[in-house]
């Protein structure tokens, strides 16, 4: 499964103009305002890009004839190992997220008692 998740998607008529840009004016991508918070989000769009693919192999793989021997020979404690991995990785970022925007908050907060704001 590949991922487009650097770039931005363009409009139709960005893609379009895209045909005449010789000189790549108009490539772009998605940016961050921290190397950080663009580490949280490729980690998000890593494990999401995970998730989709190991649902891909329950539904399909697994309704198989070598599916069924996998499971035989792994049991499904194995696969639900692998489940359980992967909902550690989403709780985790969930968690960062919440961190990011609570220190967010709180430099917002300390910036507006700094300019009497508050």
């Amino acid at each position: 499964m590949g991922s487009d998740f650097l770039f931005s998607k363009p409009t139709f008529l960005e893609g379009v103009a895209r045909i005449f840009d010789f000189s790549n004016a108009l490539e772009s991508y998605n940016t961050s305002s921290t190397g950080e918070e663009a580490d949280l989000r490729a980690l998000e769009n890593d494990v999401a890009t995970i998730r989709a693919d190991f649902q891909i192999v329950l539904d399909k793989y697994l309704n198989s004839a070598e599916g069924n021997e996998l499971v035989l020979k792994m049991g499904t404690t194995g696969l639900q190992g692998l489940e359980q991995q992967i909902i550690q990785l989403e709780e985790r970022i969930r968690r960062l997220k919440e961190a990011k925007r609570l220190a967010l908050q709180s430099n917002s907060e300390n910036q507006d008692v700094v300019e009497g704001r508050a």
